[in-house]
């Protein structure tokens, strides 16, 4: 389960519009682009293996460390005053915490953990985190849930099923929802008609939702996009291949490591502008630097520009980040980060000696500025293509004829730009972007959004099928998705015996709720299923873990696991042999469970709800 979403360096080397005075664009957010702050040593991590965590620290230490992150988030965090807007009370935040620290002479650090991440729980940023035992974020992505049915608009404006794996919708009856646009998903069809998918954008798993055909509202059983089983033997982080002789173009990272390999790809871009189609194949693209994408999309089109404005804050702590980069230690670096190192670190003694947080600003615009490849562009996404990712499908504004394919992106693309620090004692790592972007065309945590949706796990070989017969087109689902996890070895698996024993006499009721089954999706990606098979006592029970696919997240077998779950404080707790893995669940009011899945480097969460 990867946790980390990206740390990207988003270089906007196109943008050649900058001034220092606050465009009307952040008049909302920013009343003064330069502000005086004091300096404070930080401590910067650069990548290198990080230090270990101390099992508790002193009241004082820990102060010390919510000070610093008080201070770095005040001083360094590009998205600081945007969320004072929104309503985010920082201060109060802040102090709610020294409270709870002023009863005890220690904390321990798991503890103190999680008291820092709820800062996280009203914001949405893809990009901000603090790294502890776990990986806290603030990413909250709105998701596609489908349910088996297709419509077809006719000429009446009426919505006609044409096809349905769905037990509860034939085909031939009619889709009579009130506003059903809201439900509407235009998927790949023939020329002459317009044919959509059902389905619903939501940050939460959908389970079901009334729906009206045939004038009678009845329950639809929803679930997440096939696309979430597309799998690709990727060789390397980017590769050319061709079908029926149309380049696909494979890219999964622009990060500057990678740089020998970017080299490649930005080339690339001048050798394909002759060809008449382009796949450009983005799936799970994590990010990186925006230079490389940007360079391929100006070598491809003559033309890279996309509508955006920018403000990049500076502050004493960030020029002290990047003025303790060992330049010499980073392998393969760039030019342009070079480059971007020694104009930020350069800064670093006026910043400690004057220290201020300013900002400058830039913008420019894609809005009718087409470039000159006169082939047609598809782009194939999906909801793990993050922030310099996104930068991409920004920059191919420009071509005249794109079309994008698959699911809405992952939406961490509003801040960007990371720097990382230590806090002194805890040795936890924030994660800190200093760019603050505006990009009218997406939403954070929502991302781009396709042309046409895609609910199938092979895209590419979905588009092939549209482009070689575009007069007669229709998608088709094969079976029901219940059917397709088992032909492919996607659904979860159980031990073939296993029983639901009734909680005795003696068990209070709060804890009786815990037996049976449950079913959940994590962060919307991964199936679990828990069975609480006995309750042996008040503090013990018998579980059954069990796990479907998810190859985003490395996990491509479904399986499962018995332990022995403890029970304390109306809360069941899974652990593993190794006390790696910590899985807790409690209840939410309105009777489902609420989990958490932690192990180091990774955390999930997942609403479960009872199954039959």
């Amino acid at each position: 389960m990867k946790a980390v979403l990206c740390s990207c360096v988003i270089m906007l080397e196109f943008l050649l519009i900058s001034c220092r005075q606050i465009p009307n664009e952040y008049k909302e957010y920013l009343h003064e682009y330069s502000v005086p702050v004091e300096y404070r040593e930080v401590f910067p991590i650069h990548g290198e293996g990080r230090l270990k965590i101390p099992e508790i620290i002193s009241r004082e230490q820990a102060k010390e460390d919510v000070l610093m992150m008080e201070y770095l988030i005040r001083t360094s965090y590009a998205g600081y005053e945007y969320w004072i807007t929104k309503g985010v009370d920082f201060n109060a935040f802040y102090q709610g915490i020294f409270e709870n620290l002023d009863k005890n002479d220690s904390v321990t650090t798991y503890d103190l953990e999680k008291e820092l991440s709820n800062i996280f729980n009203n914001i949405y940023d893809g990009h901000i985190a603090l790294g502890g035992r776990v990986h806290n974020w603030a990413y909250k992505h709105k998701a596609a849930y489908f349910c088996d049915i297709i419509v077809e608009k006719e000429n009446d404006g009426t919505y006609k099923v044409i096809d349905s794996k769905n037990p509860s919708v034939k085909e031939g009856d009619t889709f009579t929802q009130v506003n059903p646009e809201q439900f509407l998903f235009r998927t790949l069809s023939s020329e002459r008609v317009k044919q959509y998918l059902i389905g619903k954008i939501s940050p939460v798993n959908v389970y079901a939702q009334k729906l009206s055909f045939n004038d009678k509202e009845i329950e639809i059983y929803f679930r997440k996009s096939r696309l979430m089983y597309s799998e690709f033997k990727d060789p390397k982080p980017f590769y050319i291949y061709r079908l029926n002789n149309i380049p696909v173009i494979r890219v999964t990272s622009s990060a500057d490591h990678l740089y020998p390999e970017m080299l490649k790809f930005m080339e690339a871009g001048n050798e394909l502008k002759n060809e008449k189609t382009l796949i450009l194949n983005l799936f799970y693209h994590g990010g990186g630097s925006s230079y490389y994408p940007q360079t391929f999309m100006k070598n491809l089109n003559g033309n890279s520009d996309w509508d955006i404005n920018w403000a990049m804050t500076t502050s004493p702590a960030i020029t002290e980040y990047f003025a303790k980069i060992d330049i010499s230690s980073i392998k393969d670096i760039s030019p342009q980060y070079k480059n971007w190192i020694k104009i930020n670190s350069d800064k670093f003694e006026d910043y400690k000696r004057k220290p201020v947080k300013d900002w400058e600003f830039g913008a420019a615009s894609g809005a009718g500025k087409k470039g000159t490849y006169e082939g047609r562009l598809i782009i194939l996404t999906n909801r793990r293509i993050l922030s310099a990712g996104e930068g991409m499908i920004g920059a191919s504004q420009s071509v005249k004829n794109r079309i994008i394919i698959g699911e809405n992106t992952g939406g961490v693309a509003q801040f960007s730009d990371l720097c990382e620090f230590y806090l002194p004692n805890s040795k936890f790592i924030l994660r800190l972007p200093r760019q603050f972007l505006i990009i009218p065309a997406l939403e954070e945590c929502l991302g781009y959004i396709p042309d046409y949706w895609l609910d199938t796990n092979q895209p590419v070989e979905e588009v092939m099928r549209w482009l070689e017969n575009r007069n007669s087109y229709q998608f088709r689902y094969g079976e029901p998705f219940n059917e397709f996890l088992k032909k492919n070895n996607y659904a979860n698996v159980l031990p073939e015996k296993f029983s639901i024993v009734p909680p005795s006499v003696g068990i209070p009721d709060e804890l009786k709720k815990f037996s049976g089954k449950w079913f959940g999706v994590a962060d919307g990606i991964l199936d679990n299923i828990l069975i609480v098979e006995k309750i042996i006592n008040r503090h013990e029970a018998e579980v059954i873990y069990s796990w479907g696919v998810a190859f985003q997240w490395g996990v491509g077998t479904p399986g499962w696991q018995r332990y022995t779950a403890s029970i304390e404080n109306g809360i069941l707790t899974i652990r593993d042999k190794k006390q790696q893995v910590k899985i807790t669940y409690s209840f939410n009011q309105d009777g489902t469970l609420n989990s958490v899945y932690e192990r180091p480097g990774a955390i999930s969460k997942t609403t479960l709800m009872r199954m039959n």
